[in-house]
């Protein structure tokens, strides 16, 4: 694309980022980012933490730190994989499905605050600063749009309204100092809101897709830092899926609960995430076992979710209730954070066939290029899988 395009793109992603992920969804006391907000603005966040809602942030925010080189956003995802590592792993190697923040009444709710509360437990000049920083109120700074009915009246949601850079300047501290005082104001709030958290639920349920997602976030991270700690994660991620997910290396699961397998098989997006994920920790190891296991993945999809002689993938097998995966579920509100299955297989195969030239493949790869070209008009979301799939294979590393 052109230069000018290349800098107006940049600059919506960059606005997107600032304002609704480090200054909306990001939660400045632990780094882990909320699944999205409850109404207009990111004032109010959804109190949840998915699993794969960290990954797919991580996976934005280095892009856009390959891209700006604005330490900001390598600075938040390096965050967000120590909240995961600290509250999502589980005691078996592997990743509950999220957590929740909750109350029987919102406004009990153990991440939403008075300003008294935040003043009695900073000292004076952290509470002049934590009110600037997060935007905090007597009467609360959730707006009215969001919570019409007052259910948080008199609450303040923590996230960042200012940059520091922005902070320092209106606080009149030198940077070194400013952050100093938020080290301190994170902590002592961080202490205050566990101690308050009566209500906190955890899914230790475990999902392939959610695990291949964050499997992938961290070969991100790792391309992008070049930490070896996040290659780890990503083949101990892996390698998990591939012990604990294939019964008897036959078929993949799509979960587990308590250290059991869930009866239920794989679905599309199961067998679609883990063959991205073994490619993409291929492509930083060059062990063949990953090739291997994406191979298998990819045809096992083939054969269980696919006609014989075609290539319209299904979400679950011809055994349990079969749910073609069309451009409709991309327009009902409900399923408008589904992943398009169809646009992470198109990218497999495509990646696969540069792998091993195999005619079936490329005709599989041709056949969903095709179908997901003529949805561009009529599913937004899918077009959004569909140019992430195509900016992932104009990588020379894939």
């Amino acid at each position: 694309t052109s230069e000018s395009n290349k800098k107006r793109y940049i600059k919506i992603a960059t606005q997107a980022a600032d304002s609704l992920l480090l200054q909306g969804l990001i939660d400045p006391l632990d780094g882990g980012v909320y699944s999205g907000a409850n109404k207009k603005t990111s004032a109010l966040p959804n109190f949840t933490k998915h699993l794969s809602t960290q990954a797919q942030t991580i996976q934005a925010l280095c892009t856009l730190y390959r891209i700006t080189k604005e330490t900001r956003y390598l600075n938040a995802a390096k965050q967000i994989i120590s909240f995961t590592e600290k509250n999502l792993a589980l005691p078996d190697g592997l990743y509950r499905l999220g957590l929740l923040y909750s109350d029987s009444k919102p406004h009990n709710n153990p991440t939403v605050w008075t300003i008294e509360e935040i003043e009695a437990i900073l000292t004076p000049e952290e509470a002049k600063i934590a009110t600037l920083a997060f935007g905090l109120k007597g009467l609360g700074n959730i707006p009215l749009t969001d919570d019409p009915n007052r259910l948080y009246f008199r609450k303040n949601t923590l996230t960042w309204k200012l940059s520091r850079a922005e902070l320092a300047q209106k606080s009149s501290l030198p940077l070194d100092e400013l952050n100093t005082t938020l080290e301190s104001i994170i902590k002592k709030l961080s202490e205050k809101r566990s101690e308050k958290t009566t209500h906190f639920f955890t899914e230790d349920l475990s999902t392939a897709s959610s695990l291949a997602l964050y499997a992938s976030a961290c070969v991100t991270a790792y391309k992008t830092t070049h930490n070896t700690q996040y290659k780890e994660i990503a083949v101990k991620t892996l390698s998990n899926i591939q012990q604990l997910f294939l019964n008897g290396a036959s078929h993949l699961h799509h979960a587990r609960f308590k250290g059991n397998l869930s009866l239920n098989q794989a679905m599309g997006l199961d067998y679609a995430t883990v063959t991205r994920a073994s490619l993409d920790l291929y492509a930083i190891t060059q062990d063949p076992k990953w090739l291997k296991l994406a191979q298998k993945m990819h045809q096992d999809m083939t054969l269980k979710l696919s006609p014989p002689d075609g290539f319209a993938i299904k979400e679950s097998n011809p055994k349990g209730v079969l749910n073609k995966y069309t451009a409709y579920q991309y327009l009902s509100l409900p399923s408008m954070d589904n992943l398009s299955t169809w646009a992470i297989a198109y990218e497999n195969a495509v990646r696969l066939q540069r792998k091993a030239p195999n005619p079936k493949l490329k005709k599989q790869a041709d056949q969903l290029n095709r179908f997901l070209f003529k949805t561009l008009k009529s599913a937004t979301l899918a077009s959004i899988d569909y140019l992430t799939a195509k900016m992932n294979l104009s990588s020379a590393t894939q």
